[in-house]
This record gives structure tokens, C-alpha cells and sequence, in this order.
């Protein structure tokens, strides 16, 4: 079990991942605070999601079983697509006039607290297996919250020193990893 939890938390902070290094292209050094800051308001979001989703499935368990597979697959999907409309959207802009690239303001917590709210929604799918599966919830959230904690940290600290992916391919590449992520729970 504890294997599975941890695999599942790993794919579910792909996502974080990548707004994190996101947040570390746009951050350029790496202040403490900062750090710290940006790392919990990806991790905390993701584990509240998860202990809903939980409750959620506990709750509904026996109204939605039949089709949740269908339900996780498209809302991935959709916001997969739209990922990458953003990205390629956003690339075209950016060739045409660079001084247009969108930027991350990463220095301003409330932002990045709304990107970690914003990339935890499939643990909250997640959470919703969990509770129709009748798991405890406890054990999942700690390894979950310190999956986050440790992804998002390298993935500032990634972002800070080395990565020079442009955001747009980023945005791209994260939406083409949710519709996997989709397909692969509906298959």
C-alpha cells in the first residue's frame, strides 16, 4: 500500500513539478522564505484536496461508482486542453512579440497559493478513489504532503539554477501529462 501511495503521489505532483520550476524561472535565486513559502502553498493544497476528495467519495461511494472513471477522465481532459491551447497560444504571442511572454509573479504568495490550489484538483480525484475504495486517509495524506513538499522544492530550486524551458511549453507539457493521466484512470 504505502508503494502505491507513494507512486500515486509522484504522479499527482508532476503538475506541481512544473509550476514550481515555473516559479523558480521566474524567482532567479532562491530567498529562504521564499522557498519554504512557495513549497507549502503546493503541498498544503494538494493534501487538502486529497483528505476532500476522500470525504467526497466516502460520501457519495454508492451514487457515482458506475461512472466516475468517466468523470476524473473528463475533467482532465478538459483542463488538459486547455493547457495547451493556453501554451500555444501563449507561444504564438511570445514568437510575435516576446515582451508579451506571461509571467508568474512568484513573489506575491497569493498567486502562487492559487497556482497550488490549481494544480491539486486530481488529488482530489484521487482522494475520491480513495474513499470508495474505503482507504484510510491519514497514512496517503502525510506521504502525499511530503511528496509535494520535496517535489516542489526541487522543482524551485531546478527552476532557479538551471531549467530554461519557456513557461508556454511548460503549460504544454503539463496539459499533454493530464489527458495521460486521465486516459490512464479511465482505461
Amino acid at each position: 500500500m504505502i508503494i502505491y501511495v507513494l507512486l500515486i503521489s509522484i504522479g499527482l505532483c508532476i503538475d506541481t513539478f512544473a509550476l514550481a520550476t515555473t516559479c523558480g524561472l521566474v524567482l532567479k535565486r532562491l530567498p529562504f522564505l521564499h522557498l519554504v513559502k512557495n513549497a507549502l502553498a503546493f503541498a498544503v493544497p494538494q493534501t487538502l484536496f486529497l483528505v476532500a476528495g476522500w470525504f467526497g467519495g466516502v460520501l457519495v461511494e454508492g451514487f457515482i461508482t458506475s461512472i466516475d472513471h468517466w468523470l476524473v477522465l473528463g475533467i482532465l481532459v478538459g483542463i488538459g486542453c486547455k493547457m495547451i491551447y493556453d501554451g500555444w497560444k501563449n507561444a504564438k504571442v511570445c514568437r510575435e512579440d516576446p515582451s508579451k511572454r506571461k509571467r508568474v509573479n512568484a513573489h506575491n504568495f497569493g498567486i502562487v497559493l492559487g497556482l497550488g490550489f490549481a494544480a491539486s484538483f486530481d488529488a482530489f480525484a484521487v482522494g475520491v478513489s480513495f474513499g470508495l475504495l474505503d482507504f484510510a486517509i491519514l497514512e496517503p495524506a502525510l506521504i502525499l504532503f511530503a511528496v509535494s513538499i520535496i517535489i516542489a522544492l526541487t522543482g524551485l530550486y531546478l527552476g532557479c539554477k538551471f531549467a530554461r524551458i519557456p513557461e508556454e511549453d511548460l503549460a504544454i507539457i503539463g496539459g499533454i501529462i493530464l489527458i495521460g493521466l486521465g486516459v490512464a484512470i479511465s482505461v
